[in-house]
């Protein structure tokens, strides 16, 4: 490799060289032209040498050669100052890259065309795909973060059930994506595995909101960028019908449970008249129960959040002769009793009727959606106006709120009094 370009010249072969050595025929050649080229890059000079068979040929080669070169010096002659200065800034910045300047150029303009049509910064790819390699190396696997988050969620106090569902969802992630790095996944990876679970549409939704704690977690940890979970579509799930109890289906539950179950009739009454979560009543302690409130503290309530539900009074008569100072208020072996409760009233069993059937008799009877939502530990009143109501008449509510044990029914207590 030579540092400054050597001239064209011409040699005569001491020994001729055959055109093709498989066919004699064809010739040799008898002349060489030896000069100095740089490669597309623009490196350093080296010596480069083109055969002739005649002087003549070689001859005119040379010559158009050296009228290049004069061109290109008489180019070189209009470069100003400027861009003497440019070019030397040019070599200096790409010294430590060990990179001409007509290379670093080159590769410059097809990264630029490359995204001129999306409209990208080049800077901004390279820096966020830099990124994105440099997450990838230091990523855990998808076991390994499945792993540390799950004894994390642990570590915070996660309830069992919640933590159950965590495992159960970690454990098929983890086997789909073995050995993949989490910085690795991509929305697609994501989508296209819920989509390919053999599941119903809200169990694939509840799927979706789990990976999202998951990757956010991970994302806090460094082990992956922000937000991928928010390109993951949403499973479509058709909305449930909000179905309720009839006023005369809650009084045929209640008064079968105080024939059959009489322990069972707390748990239904606050269920149905205070609009608590199936949860909540099972992990209420009777030390949080009076007869004016409920407490719910934020280990029992699903938003871990404690809110204070006002008792009616028609509830506080159901649940009077049953109080205790402390203990559960769901009794040992309830879903048994429940069953041959259901048996005995004839009535059929609604998933979340009981809060269903509070929220929609209270929005009816007060018309009060933050006061309603504020009870049912709801963020918002949208939810309570989009789900409850008109679902039922102020006459059903105020025959619901009326209902009271046997032994007091001549005693009604009109719905305002009972609401206030």
């Amino acid at each position: 490799m030579r540092k400054e370009p050597l001239p064209p010249r011409i040699k005569k072969l001491s020994t001729p060289v055959p055109i093709d050595r498989k066919k004699p025929e064809a010739g040799v050649y008898r002349y060489v032209l030896e000069y100095a080229a740089k490669d597309e890059d623009g490196g350093e000079w080296k010596r480069q040498r083109r055969y002739f068979t005649s002087w003549n040929a070689a001859e005119a080669a040379c010559r158009e050669m050296k009228q290049r070169a004069r061109i290109a010096g008489e180019g070189a002659l209009g470069i100003k100052p400027g861009d003497a200065e440019d070019l030397a800034k040019m070599r200096e910045l790409l010294a430590d890259i060990e990179t001409e300047p007509l290379a670093a150029v080159r590769e410059w303009v097809e990264a630029k065309r490359l995204l001129q049509s999306c409209g990208d910064n080049v800077i901004d790819v390279t820096r966020e795909w830099a990124e994105q390699k440099k997450r990838e190396l230091e990523s855990k696997t998808v076991e390994e973060a499945s792993e540390l988050f799950l004894k994390a969620k642990e570590a915070d106090g996660a309830r069992p059930r919640y933590l159950s569902d965590l495992q159960q969802c970690m454990r098929l992630f983890s086997e789909a994506f073995a050995g993949k790095k989490v910085a690795a996944l991509t929305p697609k990876d994501i989508a296209d595995w819920i989509g390919s679970l053999p599941v119903g549409p809200v169990r694939r939704r509840n799927i979706r909101v789990m990976l999202g704690v998951f990757l956010n977690h991970a994302a806090r940890m460094g082990w992956c960028s922000k937000g991928i979970i928010e390109d993951v579509p949403a499973p479509r799930v058709k909305p449930a019908k909000t179905e309720t109890f009839t006023p005369d289906e809650s009084c045929a539950l209640l008064e079968a449970a105080s024939r059959i179950a009489p322990a069972l009739v707390p748990y239904l009454t606050l269920g149905l008249f205070c609009g608590l979560r199936t949860a909540e009543l099972d992990r209420l302690d009777w030390q949080h129960v009076n007869d004016k409130k409920v407490r719910i503290e934020a280990d029992v309530a699903k938003t871990a959040s404690r809110r204070v539900v006002p008792i009616p009074e028609n509830a506080a008569a159901w649940i009077a002769p049953y109080h205790r100072k402390s203990g559960p208020v769901r009794p040992p072996n309830a879903r048994r009793f429940l069953g041959k409760v259901l048996a005995a009233s004839g009535v059929k069993w609604k998933p979340n009727a009981m809060r269903h059937s509070f929220a929609s008799y209270s929005l009816a009877a007060t018309n009060d959606a933050p006061r309603v939502s504020l009870e049912l530990g709801h963020m918002s009143p949208a939810l309570v106006f989009r789900h409850y109501r008109a679902l039922v008449s102020q006459e059903d509510a105020h025959r619901y709120f009326s209902i009271r044990p046997p032994a007091a029914s001549s005693n009604v207590i009109p719905i305002a009094a009972g609401r206030r």
